[in-house]
């Protein structure tokens, strides 16, 4: 065969590019090798390749590829070229996700048992002049084998554990807000720059959302509207300040996919028809789907 057109054991598709790096990356520091340039035979596109060694010594060929742009449709139209080519024994995708902030954390492990186009189905006005989205779900599985494997898979977690998590939005604002609470540093300006793109990298941010809107928590002088507010939180149902798990979590659970990206917080809507969904995504029931 020519190294156009050869065999796979595993083909592993990124929905972005930068996905993609990560994932030649990972694999190259921690088995030792190099990917190699091959080129589809049917559109030409570009995907990279190697061999390493499996747990028992058997040789196993990666092949890793990236559609030209992200979404649904570009995800079907790249991927099914591959597995006509490649003829892989395991197909996997990987990539970033939307998790629900109630059941997931930055940095969680997300394994989708399966996944549904959450945007299926008809939108109507209903009795109190809303719009309500009428779902018309079908939901596309993982092979029942990989899930069952994958429940008592956990060698995964000292690689990860080494990995730097960047802090949540949620511990950098309550962080922010709680320091602001102390005596010493009722404003923003009082505390020392160095601390604070340590501890709230994202802080220009932040504090311009803890200013915007009616229920602001900064005043323009960038000090606590309501200092008593911010202090019963410590007082509440959760620990507050919020600080991230010091370890990251895997969730085996639905996940919804979409047309477009979404930064609204659509959980409510997409649990209405699978109740357990707990990520959001624009490929992932086009990949399963295949």
């Amino acid at each position: 065969m020519t190294k156009n057109n050869r065999f796979f054991d595993v083909c592993i598709m990124c929905a972005l590019a930068e996905e993609a790096k990560a994932v030649l990356e990972v694999i190259s520091r921690r088995c030792g090798v190099s990917f190699e340039q091959g080129y589809s035979t049917s559109d030409n596109y570009e995907y990279r390749y190697t061999m390493i060694q499996n747990n028992k010594g058997e040789s196993l060929l990666i092949h890793v590829s990236w559609p030209p742009d992200n979404g649904p449709l570009e995800t079907s139209l790249h991927f099914k070229p591959v597995l006509k080519e490649s003829h892989p024994r395991f197909v996997a995708m990987t990539g970033i996700c939307a998790g629900d902030k109630r059941k997931v954390k930055l940095g969680d492990l997300v394994i989708v048992d399966r996944a549904f186009i959450y945007d299926n189905g008809k939108i109507v006005i209903g009795e109190d002049g809303q719009r309500e989205p009428l779902h018309d779900v079908k939901t596309y599985n993982a092979d029942p084998s990989v899930l069952q494997a994958v429940r008592l898979f956990d060698s995964w977690k000292p690689v990860v554990t080494k990995l730097k998590r960047p802090s949540s939005m949620r511990q950098q604002r309550e962080w922010l807000l709680s320091k602001l609470l102390e005596e010493a540093t009722p404003q923003l300006q009082k505390i020392d720059l160095k601390e604070l793109e340590k501890h709230v990298p994202d802080w220009r941010k932040i504090v311009q959302e803890l200013q915007g809107g009616p229920g602001s928590y900064l005043t323009k002088e960038w000090t606590l509207k309501n200092p008593s507010s911010i202090h019963q939180l410590r007082y509440g149902k959760e620990v507050f300040p919020f600080k991230d798990p010091p370890q990251p979590e895997s969730h085996i659970a639905p996940m919804a996919s979409g047309s477009a990206v979404r930064s609204d917080n659509p959980f409510k809507d997409v649990q209405i028809p699978v109740r357990g969904t707990v990520a959001i995504d624009m490929e992932g029931a086009a990949f399963y789907m295949i």
